[in-house]
């Protein structure tokens, strides 16, 4: 291609790029690749300055962007896309892709609808890029632009506020006040005003600018400080000018118009073609208009409620803008003009009608029109009919037709579950993109839909015979962490209750896993990663749901690994009595983490005689948990004390022997748990428990073992720790003391006196002083034994007891509690202490011997 006219059916381009070899000779930014010949090339490189006919915004410190512009050379048009890049030094740089065609063909629209092309280049493609290009068939890019222009949509008052500006100064250039982004915008005013206002053609260029004064284009949009010069400024915002804003709203509304013969230069010309314009597209509308304002005359409003007249809206409203649409209906609404009920109900169904053609293009326009409808009391019967003669025109059902189907009834009040052609839209829809649609609809704060379509779903699952799960659906569950932040949206916008909550995560688990749940390692792996934002409620819920004591102790154990606190922990086990408790612990040999949260929900329950009686048995036939407890906390003795104290308040009736007579243990019920075998902080535990009658066989049980333990002969240890261990109180009968002499004569004056004896002969009695000692410390050993009575007794058991714990504890001392290899064993030096009680007084009180137990 080189001056000549282009051919009207190609479209060649030229990738500009920093090279150390350019097409065209030298190094720097240049051709590195082309469907032009080398002398076309040649001309094209100069006339577009090596690709720096136009510069990205971001050489000037703007933020990095992808330019876009659309320039016109003669009899040629240029579409340029512009993107960041760095040259082999590291500075700041570009990569540009130009197409060259016919300026009937490359224009600001073909630029516009090429915005997401992929036959632009990018720095991905340059490794890779050929020298030599194949040209673009014109047709081809034609067809693609228009589909991608359509698609656009249309933001009517941004929109109108830039019109404005133009409908001001219809033959200036322009600098707008938008977005490089907002290609809706710039494509709203090159549709509305290419070939209409002045003569220049709509050339433009966004996130750069050009370097040639030749180049400059009519439209700009750039974040430059000094790209406003000699540039009428346009803006979203109204003007203020109550005609121009007015004739910029009817433009913004209407479609493609038909251009006028000539461009219009001045603004009073503008505005008239757009009002005749808007009378012949919408004539209907202004009848509309004065209807509301209460300017209709009998003729006019005769005509508009008749058959002709809503004949007329139903072909005329349908191409007006949709924002302006709703707007009269909103209006219509809120006074409604007399005499006009036909042309009401016509409006409103018009308004359903509409919202289903725009839905999908625009969400926010589509529920503006459902509200406008809504506003003049559309009926269920109405939208229902609406509904039915939609979906039934359709030659081809998407899924994207079944979801609008079902928002659709749910907009206007349509009984979803009674309607047939909700019932139709649904049938064999996916479960996973009912799923996914209830996540969409719920992100939206459309919760009723988005409970419809689980519960739709559920529903069917329940009804078939195939209970197996959806590996789709488990596939979504990865994706959203089980559900949650739709559930949760769910429950707090309608206050569910915790069953509430519970029952969508039994929905959306049946639907991946089936029913029952087994498959509990795949359950777990979709729960969410971030477990303390979620508060855990996937996982009470996740036990709520699969209810096996093993799974949900799975499931605790799972919360457990996530930091869960012990109220988690405690939430989701408290269903299970205390003997299943026992039991989902001893089933996870090894995984102690869960013994704090049983622990605490045993040591608050109130134990009956059954309960206890389960408790124990479950106990008993898995060691009382000994091992696990022994792992749990092995640096801990207290917390191991804890526990096997809460074990046995579980499974026996215990209480405190030092304050209640006859509470504890029994000497049976020691004796089956010493069988046990266990550590001595067990046998602690045991004894802690014992009643008073059996503390000392759990003594002398763990003496046994504990010596045994040490590597002494068993029949050794019987003989040492041999009965019996304690004598009953036996008390000797104390003589009756014999009376008194009966008083005597005094002795005679002359008889001789005597001294009172202190040891020495007695003559007088005839017995020695030694014998007279021995009788009165017979008798004194009599009356002590009368006045000591059990004490006795309890003096020698106190010293059986004081011996015994001595052991005890010597061996604790030489064991110790640890895992490590036992010291080297010595032969043990017994040493036996006997200690002379002290004698007691009659006259003093009666002192508990040291060692006795109380």
């Amino acid at each position: 291609m080189s001056g000549s006219a282009p051919s009207p059916d190609r479209v060649d381009h030229i990738v500009f790029a920093w090279s150390e070899r350019l097409l065209v000779g030298g190094n720097g930014l240049g051709p590195v690749a082309t469907s032009l010949d080398r002398d076309a090339l040649r001309l094209w490189t100069d006339r577009l300055v090596g690709g720096d006919a136009a510069v990205g915004q971001w050489h000037h410190g703007a933020p990095e962007c992808v330019a876009l512009g659309a320039l016109r050379l003669g009899q040629h048009g240029v579409a340029l896309r512009l993107l960041p890049a760095r040259d082999a030094n590291g500075r700041v740089s570009q990569l540009v892709h130009a197409l060259i065609g016919p300026a009937a063909t490359v224009d600001a629209r073909l630029a516009l609808g090429l915005h997401a092309w992929p036959g632009w280049v990018t720095s991905d493609d340059m490794p890779g890029l050929p020298d030599s290009l194949s040209p673009w068939d014109a047709a081809e890019l034609r067809e693609f632009a228009r589909t991608a222009l359509d698609a656009f949509p249309v933001r009517h008052e941004p929109l109108a506020g830039l019109l404005a500006g133009v409908l001001a100064a219809p033959t200036d250039r322009y600098l707008a006040d938008i977005a490089p982004g907002d290609l809706d915008l710039v494509a709203g005013l090159v549709r509305r005003l290419g070939g209409v206002a002045g003569d220049e053609p709509w050339t433009m260029m966004l996130g750069a600018t050009v370097t040639r004064p030749e180049l400059r284009p009519r439209l700009l949009v750039s974040k430059l400080d000094d790209a406003r010069r000699d540039r009428v400024r346009l803006t979203t915002a109204p003007t203020g000018d109550a005609r121009l804003d007015r004739g910029a709203m009817l433009l913004a509304a209407l479609p493609d118009a038909a251009p006028p013969p000539a461009p219009l230069p001045t603004p009073a010309a503008l505005l008239d073609w757009v009002e005749s314009e808007h009378q012949r597209a919408t004539k209907v509308l202004d009848l509309i208009d004065r209807a509301i304002a209460g300017t209709l005359d009998d003729d006019a409003r005769r005509h508009l409620d008749g058959p002709s007249g809503q004949d007329r809206m139903r072909a005329e409203l349908r191409h007006v803008g949709a924002a302006e649409f709703a707007d009269r209906l909103r209006r219509w609404a809120a006074g409604p003009p007399r005499g006009l009920g036909n042309a009401a109900r016509t409006l409103r169904v018009l308004a359903a009608e509409r919202y289903l053609a725009e839905a999908r293009e625009s969400r926010d326009v589509a529920e503006q029109l459902a509200d406008a409808a809504r506003r003049m009391d559309i009926t269920v019967v109405e939208a229902s009919r609406v509904l039915a003669n939609w979906f039934g025109g359709l030659t081809t059902v998407t899924p994207w037709h079944q979801y609008e189907a079902v928002y659709f009834a749910l907009w206007f009040g349509v009984e979803v579950t009674a309607d047939p052609t909700v019932g139709k839209a649904l049938h064999g829809i996916p479960v996973d993109d009912l799923l996914r649609w209830a996540a969409s609809m719920a992100a939206e704060g459309q919760t009723d839909a988005a409970l419809h379509f689980m519960r739709a779903a559920y529903d069917r699952w329940r009804r078939s015979t195939d209970r197996a799960g959806n590996e789709r659906v488990r596939a979504l569950l990865r994706e959203t962490g089980t559900f949650h932040e739709t559930i949760h949206r769910l429950v707090a916008a309608g206050d569910a209750t915790a069953e509430e909550e519970t029952h969508l995560y039994r929905i959306v688990l049946h639907l991946a896993y089936g029913a029952p749940i087994v498959d509990m390692k795949a359950v777990l792996g979709a729960l969410p990663m971030d477990a303390a934002l979620t508060e855990y409620r996937p996982w009470t819920a996740v036990g709520a749901v699969v209810e096996r004591r093993d799974l949900v102790f799975q499931v605790a154990a799972h919360a457990y690994n996530r930091n869960a606190p012990p109220v988690v922990l405690e939430e989701l086990l408290r269903r299970f009595s205390s003997a299943d408790l026992i039991l989902g612990l001893a089933a996870r040999p090894g995984q102690p983490g869960l013994l704090v949260s049983v622990c605490a929900l045993l040591q608050a329950r109130d134990h009956d005689a059954d309960a206890r009686r389960a408790n124990r048995r479950a106990l008993l036939e898995n060691g009382f948990l000994i091992d696990l407890v022994e792992s749990a906390w092995q640096a801990a003795p207290d917390r191991r004390l804890a526990a096997y104290g809460n074990f046995i308040g579980s499974a026996y009736l215990v209480g405190d022997r030092a304050t209640q007579d006859g509470a504890g243990l029994s000497v049976a019920d020691v004796q089956e748990l010493l069988a046990l075998g266990g550590p001595p902080l067990f046998g602690l535990a045991v004894l802690a428990a014992a009643g008073a009658d059996a503390v000392l066989p759990v003594l002398v049980g763990e003496t046994q073992r504990h010596a045994v333990g040490l590597g002494l002969p068993e029949d050794l240890v019987r003989r040492i720790t041999r009965g019996p261990h304690f004598r009953p109180p036996q008390v000797e009968p104390v003589p009756e003391p014999a009376p008194a002499p009966s008083p005597q004569d005094p002795i005679p004056q002359g008889g001789p006196k005597r001294p009172p004896s202190f040891g020495g002969n007695d003559a007088a009695d005839g017995r020695s002083g030694e014998d007279h000692r021995h009788q009165t410390g017979e008798d004194g050993s009599k009356e002590l034994a009368a006045g000591l009575g059990l004490n006795r007794n309890a003096l020698i058991s106190g010293g059986v007891l004081a011996l015994v714990l001595a052991l005890i504890i010597s061996i604790l001392l030489v064991r110790g509690d640890s895992d490590d290899d036992p010291p080297r064993r010595v032969t043990p030096t017994v040493t036996v202490t006997v200690t002379k009680p002290p004698t007691v007084l009659p006259s003093e009180p009666r002192r508990t011997p040291t060692g006795q137990n109380d």
